[in-house]
């Protein structure tokens, strides 16, 4: 379970409770919610709930352009793997950045990011954590990734080394029609996570309002025979952002409904 499934609505102790009874043996949750829970209280969280940390998820957008931007961002990267690491995470949930001026070449933003990604090797080499670069959707283009196609996120991944790979999330790639031929495509082990959720049509935030399993317009089963198809084994976690907040009983209903549907889906 990603924890941004329930952090609009209760605390990073109730959530990890909440997974744990009902039946999640992995949380991901995200930068800000270890350092305000504290990292000896996260970490003893977890194991008295029987979690495993899969990923550390980003809780702000950097950007590349400049030296010191770039600084920065190599900053908070190295940080993030260091904090994963401490936790016990295996991965940390890499977003590119959006574009920080006007015009702002794209190979140049690229190679920025090629750049900060190699320079993590070492890092992740003696730490053991994975990074997974996230391809968003293409209206998040400007202000969080300006990469946005699977193919671009694999050709980094590649070009950056073998402690980077990548992370497919339904609702950010559904509206690639080549998508399941660039899965299928891919190079073995570079896709690394998978999220699921699902679109809403009507949406007053684009970032936060995602759809529950199933509801949407996304094509969820072609996802998951896909990833058979080149035997993916890595974690799958449900990532609903939600901007309506609910009580307790009612996040957990919303997650078990959500858990349930996601196995019905991995099942079809």
């Amino acid at each position: 379970m990603n924890t941004a499934t329930t952090r609009n609505s209760i605390s990073l102790g109730d959530a990890a409770e909440l997974a744990n009874s009902i039946g999640f043996r992995c949380i991901s949750p995200a930068f800000t919610e270890i350092e305000t829970y504290g990292l000896k209280a996260s970490r003893r969280l977890f194991s008295s709930n029987n979690l495993k940390v899969i990923e550390l998820n980003p809780s702000k957008i950097f950007n590349l352009g400049s030296k010191s931007l770039d600084r920065r961002y190599l900053e908070n990267l190295k940080r993030s793997i260091e904090l994963a690491a401490e936790i016990g995470a295996l991965k940390v949930i890499v977003i590119a950045g959006g574009v920080t001026k006007a015009p702002t070449l794209y190979n140049d933003l690229f190679a920025r990011l090629v750049d900060v990604l190699a320079a993590c090797e070492v890092d992740c080499t003696v730490s053991g954590v994975q990074l997974c670069l996230e391809p968003l959707h293409p209206v998040f283009a400007s202000d969080r990734s300006f990469i946005c196609d699977v193919s671009e996120a694999l050709k980094a991944s590649i070009e950056s080394g073998p402690h980077v790979g990548i992370t497919i999330d339904t609702y950010h790639t559904w509206w690639d029609a080549d998508l399941f031929k660039k899965i299928a495509n891919s190079p073995k082990n570079k896709i690394r996570s998978f999220h699921i959720n699902d679109w809403c049509r009507r949406s007053g935030d684009r970032l936060k309002d995602r759809e529950m399993v199933g509801d949407g317009i996304i094509d969820l089963p072609s996802y998951f025979n896909t990833l058979k198809n080149i035997d993916f084994l890595d974690s799958i976690e449900i990532e609903i952002m939600s901007s309506k907040q609910m009580t307790f009983a009612e996040v957990n209903s919303f997650v078990q409904t959500a858990r349930n549907r996601t196995l019905a889906t991995i099942s079809v």
